[in-house]
């Protein structure tokens, strides 16, 4: 029971991650006047996330600080990404059995799972047509060029990336394969403005629309928007996708 809990936690997240991005969308041609912040503004992530209900604080301290931000420029760009610390296989163990979790226990059944007819087919493929895992490589490659989405510190040429091409599985032993100092991280470039909104009391405030097409679009809504609010002098970005259980709080690092 234990292993499919996590093992459901880890899909779900991956999920997660392809659904945040799968909204954004870019309009080279918009010739729309959006309004900015005013100088380049940088964020970090909050303890205060919450992931499928769980508190980012619990797991904080397997990402390095430094690595996971977001900025956002005073031109409209808007660049974000989570990177772990290098240590990562050894703090995650460490933290693992702080939990009372067995490390083997929970990795035994990874090769049982077809991760194509698990994600990918049912998800992943109506998303990203092409996407296959006979080609990991060039398939997340669809992802950076349509979303800007890019992996970090993924060797493509690994044998465990070659093994899965070809089982479409992970293998149960790929914590032994990993090697002691590996680390890996998720990065996205996009776009942004700033709405001024008005809520059902009749208060304005900020909005920062991240996408194009979709945020300018008068018939849709852009999927991610953060809004902002400020605590103790510094800026607050709040994103809240209750259907994914995803509560995002980014908070100025000044």
């Amino acid at each position: 029971m234990k292993r499919f809990r996590i093992l459901s936690l880890i899909i779900t997240v991956l999920l997660i991650l392809t659904f945040s991005f799968t909204f954004f969308a870019c309009d080279k041609d918009a010739e729309i006047k959006d309004e900015y912040f005013e100088n380049d503004m940088l964020f970090k992530i909050s303890d205060d996330t919450e992931i499928v209900g769980l508190p980012f604080g619990l797991v904080a301290d397997l990402f390095d600080k430094e690595e996971s931000y977001f900025t956002f420029t005073s031109d409209g760009k808007v660049h974000g990404q989570l990177k772990t610390i290098d240590n990562l296989v050894e703090s995650a163990l460490g933290l693992l059995d702080l939990f009372g979790y067995d490390i083997n226990e929970l990795t035994a059944g990874l090769a049982d799972i077809d991760i194509d007819e698990a994600v990918i087919q049912p998800y992943v493929v109506d998303m990203f047509p092409g996407f296959t895992l006979d080609h990991v490589e060039e398939s997340f490659n669809l992802m950076k060029k349509s979303l800007g989405l890019s992996l970090i510190g993924i060797d493509f040429e690994s044998e465990i990336i070659k093994g899965i091409e070809r089982t479409h599985r992970v293998p149960s032993d790929i914590i032994d394969q990993l090697p002691s100092n590996f680390s890996f991280g998720i990065a996205f470039d996009q776009t942004y403005h700033l709405e001024t909104l008005t809520d059902s009391e009749g208060n304005t405030f900020k909005a920062v629309y991240v996408g194009d097409i979709v945020a300018h679009n008068e018939n849709t809504e852009p999927f991610v928007v953060f809004t902002q609010s400020e605590k103790k002098g510094k800026k607050i970005l709040t994103l809240d996708v209750e259907f994914i259980m995803i509560h995002l709080v980014l908070e100025e690092k000044l």
